[in-house]
């Protein structure tokens, strides 16, 4: 990608394991985060504050949506299913050193 697009400024992964990865990749480019190019990462499941620089993520609210999960699958187990709609969870903006 860096070499189809040089001008290249910001990532943003759809994981941070993914991000993690566009970090390395951008250093080993000689690119630097966030001087040359702010990346940004999606879930905040632990890697995120470990990498260098830390990085700005999107968390989910995964104990929320795990609990929610749960309790539709113990409904339709015990008989007691019910008609779901999609539920949407906001994504909150963790402000890191990586933009």
């Amino acid at each position: 990608m860096l070499d189809d697009h040089p001008d290249l400024d910001a990532v943003f992964a759809a994981s941070d394991l993914m991000a993690q990865g566009a970090l390395r990749v951008l250093q080993s480019a000689g690119r630097s985060v966030p001087g040359d190019v702010s990346v940004i990462g999606f879930d905040d499941l632990g890697v995120a504050a470990a990498t260098t620089p830390p990085l700005t993520t999107l968390r989910n609210p995964v104990e929320q949506m795990a609990r929610t999960a749960t309790n539709v699958l113990l409904d339709e187990l015990e008989g007691r299913g019910r008609a779901t709609r999609p539920i949407l969870y906001p994504a909150e903006l963790v402000e890191r050193a990586s933009v």
